[in-house]
C-alpha cells in the first residue's frame, strides 16, 4: 500500500471517528474496484499504475476479512491490529499518540 493511500484511508476512518460515527458501514473496496474495472475506468492507466491501483485495494480490502463491508470500528481496530505486529512501527505509533495525547484535553467535550 503506498503512503499517499493508507495515509487518505485513516484520514477517512479517523474523520468518522471524530464525528462518533463508529457504527458506520463502509463499503469494501474491491466491490467498488471491480465495478469501476468493468466500467472502463481504469482503461487510460498504464499497466503500473493499474497495479498499485489494485494493490492499494487489496491491501485495504484484506481488512474487511471477505466480507462486502465493515463498521468504522472494526476496520481501525484491525489496522491497529497489524502495526501491532511490527515493533519498530509500534513504537513509532504509540510515540506519535503519546504526543498527540499530551496535547489533548481529557476527557474530551461530546458534541451537543
Amino acid at each position: 500500500m503506498t503512503k499517499k493511500y493508507a495515509y487518505a484511508m485513516w484520514e477517512q476512518y479517523l474523520s468518522l471517528i471524530n464525528k462518533e460515527d463508529t457504527s458506520r458501514i463502509i463499503k469494501n473496496p474491491a466491490i467498488r474496484f471491480t465495478e469501476n474495472a468493468k466500467s472502463g475506468r481504469y482503461d487510460s492507466m498504464s499497466d503500473e499504475e493499474y497495479a498499485v491501483a489494485l494493490e492499494n485495494c487489496e491491501q485495504e480490502a484484506s481488512l474487511f476479512e471477505n466480507r462486502s463491508a465493515a463498521t468504522v470500528y472494526t476496520l481501525i481496530i484491525r489496522m491497529l491490529k497489524a502495526i501491532e505486529h511490527n515493533n519498530v512501527w509500534k513504537r513509532f505509533v504509540l510515540n506519535a499518540l503519546a504526543e498527540a495525547s499530551s496535547h489533548a484535553e481529557f476527557p474530551m467535550k461530546t458534541k451537543s
